[in-house]
């Protein structure tokens, strides 16, 4: 990387990602001894030239885009106008890089850019292989390039990249077909051009491909006509070699031996993979692709001929207008794509040896059926519905049940509220072409007739709604006008309807057995119909399409051979992911899966077949493989699919056990996440290779299934509609018991099985790739989204090509660009002119230079590291010489990089280039990156060099040519001058002739032209003449031929011959007398009435009126408006103008009875405008119209009285108390669809008025008690529409028990309803007083509970409150017990699903408990079995721990604990201590308050009272949500040891050892607080349940760790460390206290101190030491007995016996960690098992060890310390005499090895035992009180102690703070005790000495023997 050089630099301040810069400065620096390159780069101005900059226009000739758009070109020139990078403001960034990165170009912020390039096509290449640089950036810049100028297609390799430009352009007419055929015919197809473009050529127009050899610019049509071609080829080469191949293959079979010829020959068949996101263009891409070979084969068929051609055509004809039948059937409108396929479909074209279509076939995938029941907002369903509903005619929907049916009265098509397409596309168009297809597929006009009436059948059937019976667990089909249509259509009974769809039929040993389904399952019922009938349908259509598009095979004649191929084309969804994915998402990833393993295998092995053809050194790389996702999902017996199936087959499968499964099988897998948090949603992801997908496991079980029940499949067998018939062998039917097969009932194992058919069906062909890519989400044409781009590459694995391709040589050159472009490098030629232009003298060049450049760095490096090392001249000359080993070209070469020239020399041509980085292919230069940089820097140094001279050549020539010319330029001067004095009379003289001569040849001129004017205008005269006179004669005859047509019988006259016709008779003339007006007198009264109306809309009142007036005898006014029908008595109706109303009245009052087109009286209209006037004259004049139905009501209005019409549009009071008055019972009447006025005016929501509610109910109260159309009452109809809570009040006050009523509909309750449509909280509050049992009803359609809704509708905290109170898990009116009691599981909801909304709830519920009632509260599970604390969200978390901490409960930091003893039953927990909120009166109910007069957490006899705790704990409620979360999760407590107990003692001791020893916490852990609790202080995971809870300080780490650490790490244990280690023993000591279990266990590490654990146990100073407790004890307290057994084999036994505690006691314990310390292993009788050891107690030949420990041992463990102060210090620490060992802590102290002096102060003085030295007396036992088998068994004795007084000594609990010992010992092998000290100094890497040789040996049958205790005397 150079100065001066392009670069990409990742920016995310531009939404490109990447901005152009240039390197403006280059330094090497060192950067902690590594040299590493410090580079500035600064903007480019050029905005990005590099990498693919153009011209501004493309140049003749050159491979550009022949649909290149010069204007928008030219607006993204190199110059930087294009604006992408308008938005980056100047910069200079300076960074740090490796030297190795930036030479093999793998920076990631930093990418290498083109230099000014000369290229002419758009984007630099038309494929992206081609490209100098394949990265990321620069394939998106060249994208962007080539889309901006609206070139949407680019090669990458074998794949085709066609970006969607949603727009129309001109790239698909039949000129541009012809182009690629002409192309294809011409062989162009057949070989690939350079990546890099054509020259130009020089006639400026662009040359036909097939004349000048240039491929065209990449297309559809070019893939398919490669595919084309290629199946050609396959074609004449299988009818050319048939004979020779039939010859070989029978060979072949007569040796049993296959040709393997055959495997490797090109497969005939082709296939073409379409693939791409939804929205990308993959639907039409197929239709490109197919148009494209329906024109060859047309082509073909001319061609060739035959009587076949017009069958062909129409072949031809039916495959493409298969398309437009299976869009309306299985393409619907999707949030990214207005028309996307829901299927996948695999279309099958056979082809003959002519290259004539002859048939096709449609293999379809996995249809979206859930689509049916379900669309997202902003989607539709599928095309079908909308087209026919739009389309349907009046017939039609008489025929069909429909009658004014539109889209919005459907459920299945109006969940999303969207009918229409964003892509301006007409259903009613899409509809007429599909009939119009379906007529040219084949099918029958009846059968197309059929197939509506099933698709309003299914519309029907989501219309159908259930009732309730037996309180829930039945219910019954409503007989409305969908169930009754649905019988119909279908052809069955409606009592057979309605059994199928509420029963099932369940298949027992004992028979068949009839259960009735509740509602719910009756609705599933219903959807698993419809989902069936339509899929069948689906079904059914493809193989009828497939029945007309297939033909049979050409009849081959006699003697022929018939060869076909065929091609297959594949457009199948691609990669989904959403925020919710199921099933479906599943088996479409897992589809482009199985695509994605396909497209590797193939890409890469062209990769490789790329350099083999070249003919290059190249060892293949591993492609990536995702075989481990297929086998997660299609795996028998542990694949996800497998699993399903599994829970499928069993009757009592569910998603629940299959989730439960998928977790326990699949856990384990690389590619399955399931996170804590997914688990209690049953989620999980899948690492797909575009990414993680998460897939929620709902419904999968009865998806996978997608069987219809039995009884429905009887239900169609009952069918009288033949078509239903027809569909009964594509539909899934349920089994008995489910039993059989699961491949023949499951849709998983069924997909998987077609999907491996259609893996083996494309293996067999050739693959051509085409990935369909979305520039932007919203559908915008012109619109660029680089992220979106980026993103479909790496999921479509278009960048795993590319990176296949930089992983050999990414850099690559034709030899004929490569000469051209480093032709500068050869040799000179023998004559100094010319230059050797041989690629291989090129290459042979560029090789060594490459190789030179790199020895010298190599080298230089070298001689860097020899520098630093700082050696003189003599040690590096006298240091020995080591062999240099050669280094290899990589890893798996074998090739050895020579270090001499003349072994570069030696080598072969290719393995140079191969060394050097460089490979000379056939046709092309391959370069890896390392090569490329070098050569371009010699080109630039030689360019350089070159210029240099050239400049200076120039100059020199420059200046001799301007002397030249000066003088030159001065004698020509000089000549000029003398010339011109002398000639100056001449001159003259000339002139003055010139002048005569110019004289006289004017006065000619001039004459001559008189003489030709003159002459002209006579000739012209006579010309005209002429010419007149033919014009007269020409005129006469025309006119004469004329009038002969004209007047036949005056040709006479005219001189023209005429013949007669014979006469006819005389016609009879019929006279009709016209009577009424005329046509005049019409045509002014329509006139009249127009202008009439006219005046009547611009409310010219008084206009109208006189014109009413002059007509009145014509009655103008009874005239009808011709569009509508009104009178001007309706218009005038509408308004409220009583003079005006009574004038038109009077002309015409026969108008108030008179209907308009649309049914209505004037009545009708002035009601429904608020017209009171009109209203009450009316009614005055004509009372029955305010009872008169509306005949002809719009829409879904159903029309009505007046009355209704008043209330449909909230009339005033007064109209409506006006028609009230007038009739009373009127608010009884319904309208058409059975709605009360009172239904109608409910529905204007906010609007309607409270006393015109009270007056209709007053009026009729039963009102309130009746449903409208939809079976709602008028509560819930008020609720629906969001009416006034004084409304809501007066329906309550009416109809109380409306409340509980559920509405017809929906089955929503009044409180759902309530929730749903934001009611306010009064009206809530009197719906929940009025149904109390509501409040915890499940709402049968959404699952959801009233609370649930109210939290998901954000309402008050107030109603939250109350709604939980009704559903809390337990009882909390009792205070000292918690039992769960049965609930809905609300709590769970509020604490977990919440988002922490409303966390203030949970806080005032939990301030209201007690502590058993916090601990019942936090581990109520949900339903999926999950404690609340583990659910909860992090405020409500924080609400548990604020109440924990009031009751003093810790948070444990593991589940399960460290330690338990089951002796003393306690626990030991590593948990953490937060500060406890101050308890305030009468908000905290605390039942178990700590005593605070004994606990206190600074104990009295701490020299330094300085606690570890936290802070008070602030104010939660002076802070905001995201201030309150930001404190929880931030929240850090102290970490503590937590030991729970149910024994006084030791919680007393804890203490109290303490207090009465007064030990510091400076060399003792600190209790912090001991408290008793009737619960788990930890939570509930302890396994005892414990009454006090000891918390005390946490140790950072022990000695025995902090050992084993640094002896790893080879580091010296620090001297300080032992110093504090043995500050805190002396303090013990000199408190009179005598460990008994001091060792590297039982010290640790707090801060910058050492503290002494297990104090609780110690003994004081004189008192019997407890031989149950401790490690490391001395070798005087072990007793040893040796004796002999049968065979003369011998026995040994050692035990631990108490002796009188003492100082020294500690101090061997204290010897044996300053021997690790500083000898760096272990003491002997540690080393065989160390740390190990404490896992149990000490076997016998550890203890045997210790016993036989003497001044030999000593010495020889001494060998191991280098320090001789260490040495002594150790020896006086370690002495086997306690009487000679060192007698105390101060005396450790004050020796020379630490350095501190003499301590000060005086050591107390204590009573302390006489020391005696052990004898073998001493160490002997009684053996034989002791049988075999007690020792067998392991026995310890209890001590018999008879010293001075008798006294009891109490077994003293094991310490269980750090690594106690357990009671249960396990046998230690015999091998143990041959340990010798010869093993551990062999061990520690030093040579034994003779003593070790005379060490006795112990002998190997020794068993085992545990520790005892023998009776011993203690002198007084």
């Amino acid at each position: 990387m150079e100065r001066g050089q392009p670069v990409w630099l990742k920016s995310s301040a531009s939404r490109w990602g990447w901005v152009p810069a240039i390197v403006h400065d280059r330094e090497e620096i060192e950067l902690k001894g590594i040299t590493v390159i410090k580079i500035t780069l600064r903007d480019d101005p050029s905005g990005g030239a590099g990498g693919g900059s153009v011209t501004d226009s493309p140049a003749a000739g050159s491979t550009a885009s022949p649909f290149f758009n010069a204007d928008l070109h030219r607006s993204s020139s190199i110059s930087g106008g294009d604006g992408y990078y308008a938005d980056i403001e100047p910069f200079e960034v300076t960074l740090t890089i490796d030297i190795d990165s930036a030479e093999r170009d793998e920076m990631e912020d930093i990418k290498t850019r083109d230099y000014e390039s000369t290229h002419q096509v758009v984007g630099g290449v038309d494929d992206l292989i081609g490209l100098t640089h394949l990265h990321e950036p620069a394939i998106l810049h060249a994208l962007r390039l080539r889309y901006d100028a609206d070139i949407i297609y680019t090669s990458t390799g074998p794949i085709l990249i066609a970006i969607n430009p949603f727009k129309s352009m001109p790239l698909y007419t039949d000129e541009v077909m012809q182009k690629y055929r002409i192309q294809g015919e011409g062989g162009a197809a057949s070989s690939k051009s350079s990546s890099t473009s054509s020259k130009p050529g020089g006639t400026g127009k662009k040359k036909a491909a097939a004349d000048d050899g240039t491929r065209l610019p990449p297309h559809a049509y070019q893939t398919a006509d490669d595919a084309y071609r290629a199946m050609m080829r396959g074609i004449e080469m299988s009818v050319a070699g048939g004979a020779a191949r039939r010859q070989q293959a029978q060979r072949a079979r007569s040796k049993t031996v296959k040709d393997k010829s055959d495997d490797t020959e090109t497969p005939t068949d082709q296939s073409i993979l379409v693939s791409g996101e939804s929205g990308a263009g993959k639907t039409v891409t197929t239709k490109i692709v197919l148009n494209y070979f329906a024109m060859l084969s047309k082509l073909a068929t001319d061609a060739h001929g035959g009587g076949a051609a017009g069958s062909d055509i129409q072949v031809e004809q039916q495959v493409l207008q298969s398309n437009p039948i299976l869009e309306a059937f299985g393409n619907a409108r999707t949030i990214r794509n207005d028309n996307s396929s829901r299927f996948g479909k695999y279309i099958n074209i056979n082809f003959n040896q002519n290259g004539r279509l002859t048939g096709a076939s449609i293999d379809t995938y996995l249809l979206e059926k859930v689509r049916l029941i379900h669309q997202n907002e902003g989607e539709r369903n599928f095309h079908v519905f909308y087209q026919f509903l739009e389309s349907a005619s009046e017939d039609e929907r008489d025929e069909f049940w429909l009658g004014d049916m539109q889209l919005e009265d459907f459920a299945l098509v109006n969940q999303s509220g969207t009918y229409d397409r964003r892509d301006m596309v007409s259903d009613v168009d899409m509809h007429k072409e599909m009939i119009e297809a379906m007529a040219t597929m084949g099918f029958p006009s009846n059968m197309i007739n059929d197939v509506m009436r099933l698709i309003v059948a299914v519309l029907y059937a989501g219309n159908m709604t259930f009732t309730e019976t037996n309180r829930g667990e039945a219910c019954q089909l409503d007989e409305n006008e969908a169930s009754l249509a649905v019988s119909n259509l279908l052809g069955v009974s409606f009592e057979n309807l309605a059994a199928s769809l509420t029963s099932r039929v369940l298949f027992l040993r004992e028979g068949n057995v009839a259960k009735q389904l509740n509602a719910k399952q009756a609705y599933k019922a219903s959807e698993a119909l419809i989902k069936a009938i339509y899929g069948a349908n689906f079904d059914y259509i493809v193989k009828m399409i497939n029945q007309s598009i297939h033909k049979e095979k050409d009849v081959k004649k006699r003697g022929e051979r018939s060869v076909s191929a065929c091609i297959g084309v594949l457009d199948i969804f691609g990669f989904e992911t959403f925020e919710s994915n199921t099933y479906e998402q599943m088996c479409i990833n897992y589809t482009n899966e199985t695509l994605q393993q396909h497209f590797n295998k193939h890409v890469f092995k062209l990769e490789q077949q790329e350099y083999e053809r070249e003919g290059i050194l190249w060892k293949f790389i591993s492609f990536p493989d995702n075989q481990d996702v297929l086998d997660l999902v299609e795996m028998k017996r542990v694949g996800i699919l497998a699993v399903l199936d599994e829970q499928c087959i069993v009757e009592w499968g569910s998603d629940d056990k299959f989730v439960q499964q998928l977790y326990q099988r699949c856990g384990g897998h690389d590619r399955f996440v399931a996170t804590p948090q997914q688990t209690p949603y049953n989620k999980f992801s899948i690492e797909h290779y575009a990414g993680y997908v998460e897939y929620s496991t709902e419904e999968w079980v009865e998806k996978n299934k997608d069987q219809l029940p039995a009884a429905s499949v009887e239900l169609l067998h009952s069918s009288t509609f033949d078509y239903v018939g027809l569909l009964q062998g594509f539909v899934r039917a349920e089994g008995a018991g489910g039993r059989g097969s699961v491949a023949q009932k499951s849709v998983g194992a069924k997909f998987v099985e077609s999907l491996r058919d259609l893996r083996q069906r494309i293996d067999a062909t050739a693959p051509h790739y085409i990935r369909c890519l979305k520039p932007n989400d919203d559908l915008l044409p012109d619109e660029f989204d680089p992220k979106n781009i980026v993103e479909q590459l790496r999921y479509s694995g278009v960048l795993e090509a590319v990176r296949v391709s930089r992983a050999g040589y990414p850099i690559r050159y034709t030899h004929g660009v490569f000469i051209n472009r480093y032709y500068m490098l050869g040799d000179l030629g023998q004559d100094g002119t010319k230059r050797n232009k041989d690629i291989h003298t090129l290459a042979k060049f560029a090789a060594k230079h490459v190789w030179e450049a790199d020895q010298k760095k190599m080298k230089a490096r070298e001689l860097l590291a020899a520098t630093k090392q700082k050696k003189s001249f003599r040690e590096r000359r006298q240091a020995p010489k080591v062999e240099k080993k050669k280094k290899r070209l990589n890893a798996q070469s074998n090739i050895d990089i020579p270090d001499t020239e003349e072994e570069f020399e030696k080598l072969d041509f290719g393995t140079r280039c191969a060394v050097a980085g460089l490979q000379l292919g056939r046709t092309k230069m391959f370069l890896r990156r390392e090569a490329f940089d070098r050569i371009e820097a010699l080109r630039v140094a030689i360019l350089g060099k070159s210029a240099a001279i050239i400049q200076a050549k120039v100059r020199g020539k420059v200046q001799r040519m301007r002397y030249i010319r000066l003088k030159e330029a001065t004698i020509k001067c000089q000549a000029m001058i003398r010339y011109f004095l002398a000639n100056l009379e001449v001159l003259r003289a000339r002139r003055k002739a010139k002048l005569e001569l110019w004289a006289s040849t004017m006065i000619q001129r001039n004459y001559r032209q008189y003489k030709f004017r003159n002459l002209g205008a006579d000739k012209k005269r006579a010309m005209m003449e002429a010419a007149i006179t033919i014009q007269a004669f020409a005129r006469g005859s025309l006119v004469r031929i004329r009038l002969e047509d004209m007047m036949p019988s005056r040709g006479a006259q005219l001189g023209v011959k005429v013949e007669h016709e014979p006469e006819s008779e005389p016609e009879t003339v019929v006279v009709v007398q016209r009577t009424g007006p005329t046509e005049e007198e019409i045509a002014e009264m329509l006139e009249k009435k127009n202008l009439l109306f006219k005046l009547l809309e611009e409310e010219l009142w008084d206009a109208a009126i006189s014109l009413l007036e002059q007509y009145k005898e014509q009655k103008l006014a009874a005239q009808q408006e011709e569009e509508t029908g009104r009178l001007a008595l309706h218009v005038i109706a509408e308004k409220n103008l009583h003079h005006v109303f009574e004038k038109i009245y009077d002309f015409y009052p026969e108008g108030a009875d008179v209907f308009d087109y649309s049914g209505r009286l004037p009545l009708h209209i002035a009601a429904e405008n608020d017209a009171l006037v009109p209203v009450k004259g009316l009614l005055a004049k004509h009372p029955d119209g305010a009872d008169t139905m509306m005949l002809r009501p719009t829409g879904r209005s159903g029309g009505g009285i007046p009355l209704h019409a008043a209330c449909r549009t909230n009339a005033s009071g007064a109209v409506i108390t006006s028609l009230l008055a007038h009739n009373f019972n009127s608010c009884k009447v319904s309208d058409a669809n059975g709605d009360l006025p009172i239904h109608s005016l409910l529905r204007n929501g906010k609007h309607v008025s409270g006393a015109v509610v009270q007056g209709l109910l007053d009026t009729y109260p039963t009102a309130a008690t009746r449903a409208d159309m939809y079976g709602d009452l008028p509560l819930s109809v008020a609720l629906k529409h969001e009416c006034k809570p004084e409304v809501i009040k007066t329906l309550l006050m009416h109809n109380p028990d409306a409340a509980k009523v559920q509405n017809g509909r929906d089955g929503h309750s009044p409180l759902f309803l309530a929730f749903k449509h934001n009611a306010d909280d009064k009206t809530i509050l009197g719906l929940m007083n009025h149904a109390p049992d509501l409040i915890v009803a499940v709402d049968k359609r959404t699952g959801l509970l009233p609370i649930e809704m109210a939290t998901k509708q954000m309402h008050s905290i107030s109603i939250v409150h109350d709604l939980l109170k009704r559903d809390m898990p337990i009882d909390l009116s009792v205070k000292t017990e918690a039992k769960l009691v049965p609930h809905k599981y609300s709590w769970n909801h509020i604490v977990s699903d919440t988002n922490d909304r409303y966390y203030e709830v949970v806080s005032k519920v939990l301030q209201q408990c007690t502590q058993p009632q916090i601990f019942a509260l936090s581990h109520c599970e949900n339903k999926r079995g999950v404690i609340a604390l583990a659910s909860g969200t992090p405020l409500c978390k924080h609400e548990f721990r604020v109440m924990f901490r009031l009751f003093r409960t810790l948070e444990i930091a593991d589940k399960e604990p460290s330690y338990a003893d089951s002796q003393t039953g306690t626990q030991i927990f590593y948990a953490e201590k937060f500060a406890s909120p101050p308890e305030k009166p009468g908000v905290f109910t605390s039942l178990y308050l700590d005593d605070t007069s004994k606990l206190n957490d600074i104990e009295e006899w701490d020299d330094q009272p300085v606690p570890a705790d936290v802070e008070d704990m602030p104010n939660l409620g002076d802070m905001t949500n995201q201030q309150r979360l930001a404190y929880v999760q931030n929240e850090e407590g102290v970490k503590v040891i937590a030991k729970l107990t149910s024994r006084s003692d030791i919680a007393d001791a804890e203490i109290s050892k303490r207090e009465e020893y007064n030990l510091s916490r400076h060399y003792v852990p600190a209790v912090l607080s001991i408290h008793h609790t009737i619960q788990n202080a930890a939570y509930a995971e302890a396994m005892a349940d414990p009454s006090y809870c000891i918390t005390m300080e946490a140790a950072e780490t022990t000695a025995e760790n902090l050992l084993l650490d640094l002896r790893k790490s080879k580091r010296p244990f620090p001297t300080s460390a032992l110093k504090s280690i043995a500050m805190s023993l002396l303090h013990i000591h000199e408190r009179g206290l005598v460990h008994g279990d001091f060792g590297a266990h039982n010290v640790a590490q707090f801060g910058d101190r050492w503290k002494v654990l297990g104090v609780r146990a110690s003994v004081p100073i004189g008192e019997l030491s407890d031989p149950k407790r401790g490690f490391y004890h001395p070798p005087e307290s072990v007793s040893l007995e040796t004796r002999n057994v049968s065979l003369g084999e011998k026995n040994v036994g050692a035990s631990v016996v108490a002796i009188e505690s003492d100082f020294t006691y500690d101090i061997w314990g204290y010897g044996a960690i300053f021997y690790e310390a500083v000898a760096g292993l272990p003491l002997s009788p540690y080393r065989s098992a160390h740390k190990a050891i404490r896992a149990r107690e000490m076997g016998t030949a550890e203890l045997f060890k210790v016993g036989q420990w003497d001044e030999r041992s000593l010495r020889k463990a001494l060998r191991h310390i280098d320090d001789e102060k260490a040495k002594g210090l150790a020896k006086m620490l370690l002495h086997p005499d306690p009487s000679q060992r060192v007698q105390s802590m101060r005396e450790v102290l004050e020796h020379p090895f630490f350095g501190i002096g003499k301590l000060a102060g005086a050591a107390p003085t204590f009573n302390r035992p006489t020391p005696k030295s052990p004898t073998a007396e001493d160490n002997t036992v009684d053996i034989k009180a002791y049988s075999d088998d007690y020792l067998k068994n392991r026995v310890v004795a209890e001590p018999k102690l008879s010293v001075g007084k008798p006294r009891e000594v109490k077994p003293t609990p094991e310490d269980d703070m750090v690594s106690p010992v357990p009671s249960v010992v396990s046998p230690v092998p015999s091998k143990d005790i041959e340990t010798s000290e010869h093993d551990s100094e062999a061990s520690s890497g030093k040579n034994p000495t003779k003593e070790a040789e005379a060490t006795p040996a112990v002998p190997q049958s020794a068993p085992p023997v545990a520790p005892v205790v023998q009776e011993t005397s203690t002198p007084s």
